[in-house]
């Protein structure tokens, strides 16, 4: 931002009737400009969010800083010196600022599809909902760290996977010869022809180098505990209970295994396998498998029920957190009666009419309306694309 901004900002700083409070060790933010995202500490809150950065010609600063003021519904100052911008849906920094720097700050949006890339001249922005969550936990004086790291080791007991994130600002990070280096650190062998195809392909999205198969969603990591067997990929038991809170049953007379009631293939090979596309099938998600480079990525938003898979988000604004969800799915899920009048076209929860969204003739209802009828908490989680579900 220029002069404008920061005389708004100086402005503000004087104005302002935040008070500083001093962060336990610990706690604070933390933003990894090539992961595009923020991470949130304090105590036992932690919280991920997706974020826009600068442009390759307006970055981001990395650096250590800390929160300088806090204000809501903030004027925008146009750096080329134009008519401030007031408070409302056309401006630009939303409906929060947390000034860390003359100029710069994290705040909310007026372009909530530029969350996720490099869009902005400098600032870090951030879905509205998300920004106002953040606003309320964040103190004055609280550490900001803004990190650039492209690479991550991941362990998974024996298993060892090299998150690889894009070279965003072209700083030369992310050479062959350093990836390289790093995986003979990790004592990580990939054979050469796989090395070279996630090196070339995967120079814009996080790249997963391991010796085996890797289950991701997006960029994050689920499981690299996967057995290949007879051109099949297999998800250990472990994994599957840890990732999706799912068990499974398995009848010792027959030797038939189900999930949720339906039959799935599985191999014991000292622990139990179940076959991954089947499983992934089966719960209805779709996915991309990248076959030369051993990666199988999900692809749709999904609700969890007190840690068990429920189904795939199927309408979510995450600027606005108007998710909607499945009703007759959910309401079994956690014990309701859900009906569907033809003679009325109504639908009712316990014999109480309700008005969901009909969408290709399955009922939907917004998570906030559910959450009231349902007794439930929930976190959203923008950046996963997860929505946590927990009754009380």
């Amino acid at each position: 931002m220029k002069r404008l901004l920061f005389i708004g900002i100086i402005l503000l700083l004087v104005f302002s009737t935040c008070t500083a409070g001093a962060a336990a060790p610990g706690d604070g933010i933390t933003i990894n400009l090539p992961s595009l995202a923020l991470h949130f500490d304090k105590g036992d809150v932690h919280r991920d969010y997706p974020v826009a950065i600068g442009k390759a010609l307006t970055n981001t600063p990395d650096g250590s800083y800390n929160v300088k003021v806090k204000v809501k519904d903030p004027t925008w100052y146009p750096p080329d010196g134009g008519k401030p911008v007031l408070p409302g849906k056309n401006n630009p920094l939303g409906h929060r600022w947390i000034n860390f720097y003359p100029g710069y700050g994290i705040h909310g949006n007026n372009n909530p599809k530029s969350i996720g890339t490099m869009a902005s001249l400098g600032c870090v922005r951030m879905y509205n909902s998300d920004v106002e969550e953040l606003y309320e936990m964040v103190e004055v004086g609280m550490p900001i760290t803004i990190t650039y790291q492209t690479m991550f080791e991941i362990s998974n007991g024996e298993k060892k996977v090299l998150e690889v994130y894009p070279d965003i600002y072209g700083r030369g990070v992310n050479t062959e010869e350093k990836i390289r280096s790093k995986l003979i650190e990790m004592g990580l062998t990939i054979d050469e022809e796989r090395f070279k195809h996630i090196f070339t392909n995967y120079k814009k999205k996080a790249a997963f180098y391991s010796d085996g198969w890797v289950l991701t969603k997006g960029d994050k990591y689920l499981s690299a505990d996967i057995l290949a067997d007879n051109e099949a990929v297999y998800l250990s038991a472990d994994a599957l209970k840890s990732i999706f809170g799912i068990d499974y049953l398995l009848n010792l007379d027959t030797g038939i295994m189900s999930i949720n009631g339906e039959g799935i293939e599985y191999v014991n090979k000292n622990r139990i396998y179940v076959n991954l596309i089947h499983l992934l099938d089966l719960l209805n998600l779709d996915y991309e498998l990248d076959q030369s480079a051993q990666i199988i990525d999900i692809k749709n938003d999904m609700v969890f029920l007190n840690g068990k898979y429920v189904s795939q988000v199927y309408y979510a604004n995450y600027d606005s957190r108007d998710i909607k969800l499945p009703l007759k799915s959910l309401g079994e899920y956690l014990g309701y009666e859900v009906k569907w009048d033809e003679a009325t076209n109504t639908v009712s929860i316990d014999n109480q009419p309700v008005s969901p969204v009909i969408l290709n003739g399955i009922s939907y209802m917004g998570i906030k309306e559910l959450s009231d009828i349902f007794k439930f908490n929930y976190e959203i989680s923008s950046r996963y694309g997860i929505i946590q579900i927990k009754r009380y």
